[in-house]
């Protein structure tokens, strides 16, 4: 353990008047107690344990050696000193901070800081296919593009219990190839995270399934007034083939736009409009079946949760919380 005189100061989060040092892999934050008691269950309690007749001191203010990621804390504590640093929605946040602050929200029952984790998570991973197509405009955090990222961030949300982002967040994570999912050195390390693990790789295998049905539109039968039927039978057939050699697990991005405006140009006006009614259609099924593919109640009674889980985590209880 690093001795209390050779800490490193993080001088963001060092307050000369405060009375607490916080220590975590070597950094050390002075904070004042009372502010982490106003907004913290956690450090409210703490606070109210008997000092030790001997206790590891420097300037004078007790240290209490924290065992979390020194990054997420410093993210945590800037969330809470610094009222700008980690806004609610429309504002915009990083990946790296919504993850701590998310983590340590929970752990530490900072309630309003929870939230605004929540609210961030839900622009990223809505529970509406509307919102699911609209969120690249609509998110407050770069999208995320690599598996690893993606996996701590659906543990974190289990661990919080927020079962409402769980159907995207897990079709997020059995988006990646399966080779990519059992290489992530994070998957590896969560050796004990079973039931995640688990779910995350039959979601995938039910993904994959459900890409080849979301394009079945090319294999069915010409619709009545097409004007040239061996023609667009053939071009569809010809597509299906080469969607087939694709082999993804993103049923809801597997056909977009770039490939309506190829496939405008190959079938007839009719094929076209009732080849959209049954794409539309069959991504709306895939969409409401998530939460069944992962073993989770049904939307509707997803979005209760939602509500609940973000209205009610309560909110700082002292006026003398920064603002």
């Amino acid at each position: 353990m690093t001795t209390a005189a050779h800490l490193e100061r993080v001088h963001d989060l060092w307050f000369d008047d405060a009375d607490m040092i916080f220590e975590t892999e070597g950094k050390a934050f002075r904070i004042s107690g009372r502010t982490l008691a106003s907004i913290s269950s956690v450090f409210e309690a703490m606070m109210s344990f008997p000092q030790p007749a001997t206790v590891e001191t420097l300037d004078a203010c007790p240290v209490i050696h924290m065992p979390d990621p020194a990054f997420d804390v410093t993210c945590f504590l800037k969330a809470i000193v610094y009222p700008k640093y980690f806004e609610a929605p429309p504002a915009r946040t990083d990946f790296a901070t919504l993850l701590a602050v998310l983590r340590l929200g929970h752990k530490y029952q900072t309630g309003y800081l929870s939230q605004r984790a929540l609210q961030h998570l839900a622009t990223g991973y809505p529970s509406t296919l509307q919102a699911w197509d609209s969120r690249k405009d609509t998110r407050t955090f770069p999208q995320i593009k690599n598996f690893d990222d993606e996996f701590q961030l659906l543990c974190a949300a289990q661990k919080f219990g927020a079962s409402w982002v769980m159907p995207s967040l897990l079709y997020s994570c059995g988006a990646y190839p399966m080779h990519v999912i059992l290489d992530s050195q994070v998957w590896k390390d969560a050796g004990d995270l079973l039931v995640e693990k688990n779910t995350c790789l039959l979601g995938y295998a039910e993904q994959f399934s459900a890409s080849l049905r979301v394009v079945r539109f090319l294999v069915q039968p010409n619709t009545e007034g097409c004007t040239d039927e061996l023609r667009c039978y053939k071009k569809k057939l010809t597509w299906f083939d080469v969607v087939d050699s694709w082999r993804p697990s993103i049923p809801l991005e597997i056909w977009d736009e770039s490939d309506w405006k190829r496939y405008s140009r190959e079938v007839c006006s009719a094929c076209l409009i009732q080849s959209r009614k049954a794409h539309s259609k069959a991504r709306l099924d895939v969409w409401e079946s998530l939460p069944r593919t992962y073993r989770l109640p049904p939307w509707d009674q997803l979005e209760i949760r939602k509500a609940e889980s973000i209205n009610n985590l309560g909110i700082p209880h002292s006026s003398n919380l920064p603002t």
